[in-house]
């Protein structure tokens, strides 16, 4: 999602939403889970409410998964992004059949991504939308 769906990162706009908020929670938080960005984000999920219509949706990417979606085909949302966020914009833009995310203690992208999404696809064929090193392995 981040940088494909939307042109921006989740993490990084929820970490900019609660500086404008409660900048010491989010020092808090930062600090205090500075070595497992999974828990952080889990963490500022709780505290800092981020508006999704607000974000910058990528309108080509929208187009693609509709396109899909008006051919009958599930179109999934499989992030990385914390699973507030990944609902509430599924709610907002409609045109996802499911969601999947990570969770405190998995953290969807690279490998795991792909291996959530082959259990998903149950050995059928799929296309993949991504943005990053990470998602070299799907």
């Amino acid at each position: 999602m981040d940088r494909t769906l939307a042109k921006t990162d989740v993490f990084r706009e929820r970490i900019a939403h609660g500086f404008l908020k409660n900048p010491f929670k989010v020092i808090y938080i930062l600090l205090r889970y500075i070595f497992n960005i999974q828990k952080a984000k889990m963490y500022l999920e709780k505290y800092v409410y981020i508006p999704v219509e607000t974000l910058p949706f990528n309108h080509k990417a929208l187009k693609i998964i509709k396109e899909y979606q008006a051919q009958g085909k599930n179109t999934i949302q499989s992030t990385a992004c914390d699973k507030i966020t990944a609902i509430e914009i599924n709610k907002h833009l409609k045109v996802f059949s499911g969601v999947l995310v990570s969770t405190e203690n998995y953290n969807l992208k690279g490998k795991n991504k792909l291996d959530a999404l082959k259990t998903l696809a149950k050995g059928k064929k799929f296309y993949y939308v991504g943005d990053s090193y990470n998602d070299m392995p799907i």
